[in-house]
């Protein structure tokens, strides 16, 4: 049954005797294919977010890719898209032009849509392709950011990753914004090819520029540095926030791109999922919540039919090989059934591997470290099924399985994948994302996040028919969700700088970012949290900073970036007290009061907020001081984290926060106002 029902309805219902289940309903939505609707940015293209209520998706914003090129041929970057768009007579440059000097030629053919395209890469040996994607990782960064929207073929959709769509649709962010593509990598990124390509961009007069190759580290003399420029010719950047690899295997610490100027992009899923249903099927009475898994399946489609039989966990088979990762001494214990096996150590293919050489028919890994289950790559030189399950839903299986340990469990995975939209996939904090603390001066990095797991976009040519497209995931991802949704803030305020359309972001963000295993994100892991679009283009408070002051910060020259008007503020020494302030201005075109608590004690820290309330007409500004006390019971040397909420108190105008982090080194004296005194009754002077 279809019923409207409010959440008081449900909780009666669900109640009632014989009521199995209620779920709610799933929306399905034609627009990389879920990324931007999760974003709010369907919210700006129909005008229901937008200042007057205009429809926006980009129109006339020129977004400039450094990257690996471009697939130039591909739909998503087409000048006739499927809704009919002129390009051509939005051309900045004007119906049938290109940017002078790049390599739009007879050979890598430019239209109205992609006008420029620019090799820095080849070096006559190594590649010769000219600005062409060879590697698929601009492409798609490109296609996530701008691509045109495409639909599935007439009668559903390709499930085939590389050729055809895996989504009823696709989209990039901005689908009608201008791109110029610059290629800088071979196998790696050369830093010459990068400064050239970001001179070039600015020559260019684009007005973002979407960067998903690492650096920044140290940003007033590597290439964030250059990016500075950028920002002071009106141009905002978006940078990736980095992933783990072989050499940086813990994210803690780690955070790319610092630059105070530049926003520096977190990785978190979105709401889609390509689920193949995995079941425990027997012994009954099996639990309605191991009836209905959510299982991915691996890079490699090994399915030729539905599975059903025993489930072994490879614990109870060897307890030192849980993970198996090395092979079976007992060659035939997995015969006929399926293999529980744990995420770990080694690679996919070795677990699936292993199970094989032992009998199994098909294994279920489930994640051990995050709820939410990834497609398994490297998955080639398996031959059987294989999917994975959240962790909480792994161990689920094994209490079942402890619980009927006399009996032989039975499981069912699904050869059909369905594609499905499910809140809970979403905001979940990718483990590979690079998170700060950045310790090197009092800055918190990352700034904001986006979605960047499983994202299915554009792809290089290859051997599959063309298009292509394909799924990839990494802050590479996200932060082309970021840049897009930039050129959507840019057409709707195109006089608003590159500071004031970062802090418009950052400010409207949702911080309800959690990890894996369900625990609240911290600023340190995904900055003032997702971007959320059906916010920010209408938000009114915003914050300006001067390419001057950004300079003068520079630490290694006796600046203090603490004191950049940036919509965060940060201590690695708070020493008793420390303070802050901040201007903000009201971009609106009516006058707002803004209120907020004046105190706010967390973390054994007293928050304090002056003025607490204030009216600013259209273009006034207010100077906010922001103090925090430590307080007796304070864990000296840790982190604490808080917010100030701006209160717009109009539904119409969204609020406003600010980030706070400070690692506290010593107690200071902490009075609390008698309204807190009274709740914490706790003796503090």
């Amino acid at each position: 049954m279809a019923m409207r029902l409010t959440a008081s309805e449900v909780d009666i219902i669900k109640d009632i005797a014989g009521i199995l289940s209620i779920e709610k309903d799933i929306q399905y939505e034609l627009d990389t294919d879920v990324g931007p609707t999760f974003i709010g940015a369907n919210t700006l293209w129909d005008g229901t977010a937008m200042p007057a209520n205009t429809p926006n998706k980009g129109e006339g914003v020129i977004v400039g890719v450094i990257d690996t090129g471009a697939n130039l041929d591909h739909p998503s970057f087409s000048d006739t898209p499927e809704d009919g768009y002129d390009f051509a007579a939005a051309n900045p440059l004007g119906a049938g032009n290109f940017v002078a000097g790049s390599a739009c030629n007879a050979t890598f053919v430019c239209n109205d849509k992609l006008i420029g395209a620019w090799d820095f890469a080849d070096d006559g040996t190594n590649e010769s392709d000219g600005p062409e994607d060879s590697n698929g990782h601009g492409s798609h960064t490109a296609s996530t950011a701008v691509g045109n929207a495409i639909s599935a073929p007439p009668g559903g959709f390709v499930t085939i990753t590389g050729a055809g769509l895996a989504a009823p649709s696709i989209s990039g962010v901005a689908p009608h914004a201008h791109l110029i593509t610059y290629d800088v990598c071979i196998d790696t990124c050369s830093g010459a090819a990068i400064s050239g390509a970001i001179n070039q961009a600015i020559a260019d007069g684009v007005d973002v520029i979407s960067y998903s190759i690492s650096g920044g580290s140290n940003p007033w003399n590597d290439s964030d540095r250059t990016y500075l420029d950028a920002v002071a010719a009106g141009i905002l950047v978006s940078a990736s926030a980095g992933n783990t690899n072989a050499t940086i295997t813990d994210p803690v610490g780690e955070v790319n791109h610092r630059g105070p100027w530049l926003l520096s992009v977190a990785n978190s899923s979105h709401n889609r999922g390509l689920k193949n249903q995995v079941a425990i099927t027997a012994p009954i009475p099996v639990p309605m919540d191991l009836t209905d898994l959510f299982g991915v399946n691996g890079s490699t489609d090994n399915f030729s039919g539905d599975v059903a039989a025993d489930l072994l966990y490879a614990g109870n088979v060897e307890a030192a090989n849980a993970e198996g990762c090395t092979a079976y001494v007992n060659n035939t214990a997995f015969t006929g059934k399926i293999a529980l096996i744990i995420r770990g150590s080694c690679s996919f293919a070795d677990k699936i591997n292993n199970a094989e050489a032992a009998g199994a028919i098909a294994v279920i890994v489930f994640n051990g470290v995050s709820d939410i289950p990834i497609i398994m790559g490297g998955t080639t030189s398996t031959n059987i099924p294989a999917v994975m399950i959240g962790l909480a839903d792994g161990d689920a299986i094994l209490d079942f399985i402890a619980s009927v340990v006399a009996t032989d469990v039975q499981a069912f995975m699904s050869a059909t994948t369905i594609y499905t939209l499910l809140d809970i996939l979403g905001n979940i904090l990718n483990t590979s994302s690079l998170q700060g603390p950045n310790d090197t001066f009092d800055v918190t990095k990352p700034d904001i996040n986006g979605p960047g797991t499983n994202i299915f976009a554009a792809f290089a040519d290859g051997t599959a028919p063309a298009p292509q497209f394909n799924f990839l995931s990494g802050t590479s991802m996200s932060a082309p969700h970021i840049s897009g949704s930039a050129a959507l803030m840019i057409a709707a305020h195109p006089t608003w700088s590159p500071s004031e359309i970062k802090s418009a972001m950052m400010m409207t963000a949702d911080n309800a970012v959690k990890t894996g295993l369900g625990v609240t994100t911290t600023p340190d892991e995904v900055g003032s949290g997702t971007v959320d679009l059906s916010k920010s283009a209408i938000s009114a408070l915003v914050m300006s900073e001067t390419f001057a002051n950004y300079l003068a910060a520079n630490p290694a020259t006796g600046g203090d970036p603490a004191t950049l008007n940036i919509p965060s503020v940060r201590s690695n020494n708070c020493a008793a007290n420390c303070s802050w302030t901040r201007t903000v201005t009201n971009k609106s075109s009516s006058s707002h009061t803004w209120t907020t608590d004046e105190f706010k004690f967390d973390n054994a820290t007293l928050l304090h907020v002056t003025p607490a309330s204030f009216t600013l007409a259209a273009d006034e500004s207010q100077v906010l001081t922001i103090s925090l006390d430590v307080c007796l019971g304070n864990t000296l040397g840790e982190l604490a984290f808080n917010d100030i909420v701006l209160d717009s108190g109009d539904v119409n105008v969204p609020n406003s926060r600010i980030t706070v982090a400070a690692r506290t080194s010593s107690i200071g004296v902490c009075t609390l106002p008698p309204e807190l005194d009274l709740i914490f009754d706790n003796g503090f002077e």
